[in-house]
Formats: C-alpha cells, structure tokens, sequence
C-alpha cells in the first residue's frame, strides 16, 4: 500500500510571488499499490510463463532490468494465432523449442494455470496436448539487447487465446556483463474495465495436494488455527489470492506438552543452514532453539521470505497509529491455549511473503521425525 499525504498550510508570500505549499508526499515509497483489478506474474530466466486471455483482456510485458529478451507464443484453439493480439511471429521460440527435447507424459490432474512450477517436459506436454508444436513453435521478439529498464509492450486480445512468455537465458561467460533477469507480467481482464465486483479476476486455482488431504484449513483474515501434524506428513500453506503474509509458528508437540515452547528459531536455522531462510535442498530445514529440526521445506513457489522482524504486535501498530489493530501474538494464543503468547509482547515466527498478485502461491513443508 502505498500512502500519500497532502499538506494543508497556508499559501506562503515571498517576494518573487506567491508560492504553494501542497505537495503530495509519499509516506511509505517503493511498496507496490494494491489494485485489485492487476494481475502480476515473473518469467524466470530460461523458463516460462503461460497465462490465458480473454476477449478484450490486456498483457503487458515488462523488462524490468533492461537488456533481457522475450518471446511471446500466441495460439488458439487452432494453434499459433498471433491476429488475436495483433501481432505476427518474427522469431524462433527457441525456449519452448529446447523443452520440447525433454517432452514426457503431460502431468495428470494438474492445471495449465500461472504459478504452478512444472519441469520443462511437464511444460512442453502440456502446451502440445492443447494444440502447439513445441519442436516448431515461433515466437513475437520482445526487447533485445540494449533494451532500458522497464521498457513495456502491451497487447489486447481479440479472441481467447493461450499467452506463453518466454525469458531467454543460460549461464553466463565470465568475459560477459549481462545476466539475465526476469520480466514482469501484468495483466487487466476485460471484465474490471466493465466494473466487475471481483476486479474482474478469475477465480483462484488452488495447487494440486500432493496426496489425498487429511486436513483442510481455511485461516481467515486477522485470525489464527492450531493443528497437529504428525512426523512425516505434509503441509502446504497456500496464499489463495495473492499479496498476503502469513505468520507461521511450529512447536515440538512433546516439548509442548510437557509445558516448555520449542518453536521454530529463525536465529538457530540462519546458524545452521547459512541462509537468511531454509529453500528446497540440503539446507532445507528449520530448527528451534535446541537445535532441532522441526519442518522441512520441499516446494516454494515464493522464493522470499522474512525471518529477521517479530510478528507484528500491539507496539508496532500503535506506532504506525493503529492502536487495538489484531496482531500475530494474540492470534496465536488463541489458535492454541497451551501456547503462551499472551504472556508476551511479542512472538518469533516465519513470516511467508507473497508479493504475486492474482495468483496462487504456496510453500510445502515435510515434518521432520
């Protein structure tokens, strides 16, 4: 949220005339505005990013840092169809080509949605079951090589299609100075510009379950749920609709019971992990005071998160001038009793960030024996 200030002083005097003393100030620069009728998404660097349009929805694509080149793959129910954004192919897509010579058997009950990361042959098989020849696929050239940042080309489809955006890239030659970088995605359905209640998003499309759920929680806004997981079991934290923190606490249950909280300790996993947070790999877990691991991290399609501030609590809110605002610490005592975060001002934790707009995002844990 980005908020400005407007002065209301008097108009001052001087001697060259008078001079106006209103200016807008922004209070908190650098935070991304929340509009509820904007879609973002990111291309990785030699990945890719499909999304589907709608009759009249707009893309905009976006080099944020300059210099990285784009492909974007345009077809329809017929195959490639670049007329529908007005556009016409001039390129290899040498992206979606290099996944064709992985394709393998498209994955069974997941999808073809932003925000789900498959390999690059779930990737390929998916495209051709809908219809494009991945080994021939052409592409519109976006951006080039001295392209500024944040150069954007924008489209307005004229009939629904498939978008598949592509952001060249390997690794780079000590010799060189280029890396590449990600691009940006925006999107604004046709529906929010006909003052769609909803902002004219589709509806979210949850992640598929790794396995059949024993359990499904819905945490609702300012408010906490306790639940007891068993070593060896999954969890998934799921951001449904984008642009929402979640303050996430685990105890030792055996610890727990026995009166003494043992939660996970950001301080202990930034010791022994060697990272500011854990990411899918060797140095996935994390631990609580005692050294122990609690949770591990197998899956994130964030990638950033904060393990350094508190929770939020009463005092930070009321310095922002928000006082009796609903905080993390009380949530958590409420969510479970045996936890005894009334007793303190404030409460360590994770805090899982999600700056995507308009699409799931999830993190996936395995609870460590």
């Amino acid at each position: 949220m980005t908020v400005a200030a407007q002065s209301t002083q008097p108009t001052l005097t001087a001697f060259a005339g008078p001079i106006l003393a209103q200016r807008p100030r922004v209070l908190l620069p650098g935070l991304l505005p929340a509009d509820p009728g904007l879609e973002r998404y990111r291309v990785r660097p030699g990945a890719v990013t499909a999304l589907q349009l709608g009759t009249g929805d707009e893309l905009a694509v976006i080099d944020v840092e300059g210099r990285q080149r784009g492909e974007l793959t345009v077809f329809g129910s017929d195959g490639e169809d670049y007329r529908a954004l007005g556009a016409s192919a001039d390129t290899a897509a040498t992206v979606v080509r290099a996944l064709a010579g992985q394709l393998a058997p498209s994955p069974v009950g997941q999808p073809s949605r932003p925000g789900t990361v498959w390999t690059g042959a779930a990737v390929a098989s998916t495209l051709a079951a809908r219809g494009l020849n991945p080994a021939q696929a052409r592409a519109v050239a976006l951006f080039g090589e001295w392209s500024p940042a944040s150069t954007r080309v924008s489209f307005v489809a004229q009939q629904p299609v498939t978008c598949v955006v592509a952001a060249p890239g390997g690794l780079m030659s000590v010799d060189e100075h280029n890396p590449p970088s990600d691009l940006l995605i925006e999107v604004r359905r046709a529906a929010n510009a006909a003052g769609s209640a909803d902002g004219g998003r589709l509806e979210p499309e949850l992640p598929p379950p790794l396995a059949d759920p024993l359990l499904d929680l819905r945490v609702d806004k300012a408010t906490a749920m306790a639940y007891e997981v068993k070593a060896g079991q999954f969890i998934q934290v799921i951001d449904v609709e984008g642009r929402q923190c979640s303050d996430f606490l685990a105890f030792n249950a055996r610890r727990l019971a026995d009166g003494a909280e043992r939660g996970l300790d950001a301080t202990t996993t930034r010791n022994l992990t060697g990272n500011a947070y854990p990411q899918p790999g060797l140095f996935g877990k994390f631990f609580d005071q005692d050294m122990r691991p609690l949770v591990e991290v197998v899956r994130d399609t964030v990638g950033r998160h904060d393990t350094f501030a508190l929770a939020c609590n009463a005092k930070y809110y009321e310095d922002m001038g928000y006082p009796g605002h609903p905080t993390a610490s009380p949530n958590a005592a409420a969510g479970r009793p045996s936890i005894s975060s009334t007793t303190h001002s404030s409460t360590r934790l994770i805090s899982f960030s999600s700056t995507s707009h308009g699409h799931s995002r999830a993190i996936t844990f395995c609870s460590a024996p």
